[in-house]
């Protein structure tokens, strides 16, 4: 394969991040994924991530280039790349069409869900001669729909499915010996939009017939707001993702008792899973049935209190399911099915293509 010029642009970001921030600083899943494929694929292509809040330029020690953007229209028409991969921004995928060169390949990136304002990205992807990503199969097919496509259409076969790459472990590290589980505490470690409001009302209802239970809430810190005092949750602010991590593994489960916010992929179920703990999450609610799945009592009616607590009561009891990283979101996975994505056929046909939940591949 030759050595492609990368660019992701994101216009979206919080705040600038490179190949270090994980590292050192709390991280939103988007950002955190789009900094991790960077660097993957930072050996085989030059890669550069172009950021709207961005000031100056960073390299990493991978030779990933994190530089200013937001002179979108500029960028566009001056900057010659092999291959641009815009996160999430339907307008920003128009504006690199109608700017760029016409042999520069581009893919549409999205990790949140398209909308109603959005239906036209279908013909908006053949009309850029561009292809899009989804981050689950759940994903892909809530897109389908809203586009009202079906599977069959010419337009779908430019959708396809790339996996977020799932790392609890430092690079070169072994996994940490795990510490004893503390039965009595539960985990929260998503922002609190993603009805926080509600896994606080659960819990209470919960730790009336357990009052023994705690629990630990951290975020990622983009969107901060006032949380309220509850008893026996303690929040712990913003956590960099080992932080929340060594959190995971001493928890007895990662408790996301709502019903109301759909995750397109959920990378802190797979992370749970990753390091063993198990999850309480919505039952066909965004893509839990596809991340989590619904073994030994998982994926439930998050409302129904005699549900969760059979569930906690079993797992606090002994009977705690056994859980690991599913191996399709493992980061060398993950790093080949991004260099399948950008093999020479796949730039010279423009098609993209979609792994199917059995493993074999469209093309």
């Amino acid at each position: 394969m030759r050595r492609l010029k990368i660019a992701i642009v994101d216009s979206f970001c919080p705040r600038p991040y490179d190949g270090q921030t994980w590292e050192h600083e709390a991280m939103g899943g988007t950002e955190l994924t789009a900094s991790r494929i960077a660097e993957m694929l930072a050996s085989h292509h030059d890669m550069a991530v172009l950021q709207h809040c961005r000031t100056e330029t960073v390299i990493s020690a991978n030779g990933t280039r994190y530089e200013p953007g937001g002179q979108w229209r500029r960028m566009a028409a001056e900057r010659r790349f092999d291959v641009v991969i815009i996160i999430n921004s339907v307008k920003l995928l128009a504006l690199w069409r109608k700017h760029a060169q016409t042999d520069t390949r581009l893919i549409l990136w999205r990790h949140n869900f398209i909308g109603k304002a959005h239906r036209h990205t279908g013909q908006l992807l053949e009309n850029a001669d561009a292809s899009m990503l989804c981050v689950s199969h759940y994903h892909r097919r809530h897109t389908l729909e809203m586009l009202g496509l079906v599977e069959a259409s010419r337009i779908a076969r430019r959708i396809g499915v790339v996996y977020n790459p799932v790392i609890t472990v430092s690079d070169g590290t072994k996994e940490p010996v795990a510490p004893a589980v503390d039965t009595n505490q539960l985990l929260f470690a998503s922002s609190p939009h993603k009805g926080l409001h509600q896994v606080l009302k659960n819990f209470s209802l919960l730790k009336e017939s357990i009052p023994q239970l705690s629990l630990i809430v951290c975020t990622p810190g983009y969107l901060e707001r006032t949380l309220p005092a509850c008893a026996g949750v303690h929040y712990m602010g913003k956590l960099r993702p080992a932080e929340v991590h060594a959190h995971m593994r001493r928890s007895l489960c990662l408790f996301n008792a709502q019903s109301e916010f759909a995750e397109t992929f959920g990378l802190v179920f797979a992370e749970a899973h990753s390091v063993g703990t198990p999850v309480i999450a919505q039952r066909g609610l965004g893509s839990v049935n596809e991340v989590v799945g619904d073994a030994q009592g998982q994926a439930l009616d998050v409302n129904d209190v005699a549900q969760v607590h059979a569930s906690i009561a079993r797992w606090r009891a002994g009977q705690r399911p056994c859980v690991a990283l599913n191996a399709a979101f493992a980061a060398n996975v993950v790093k080949s099915d991004w260099m399948r994505l950008l093999n020479a056929d796949e730039i010279r046909h423009n098609v993209c293509w979609h792994k199917t939940e059995s493993s074999s591949y469209d093309l």
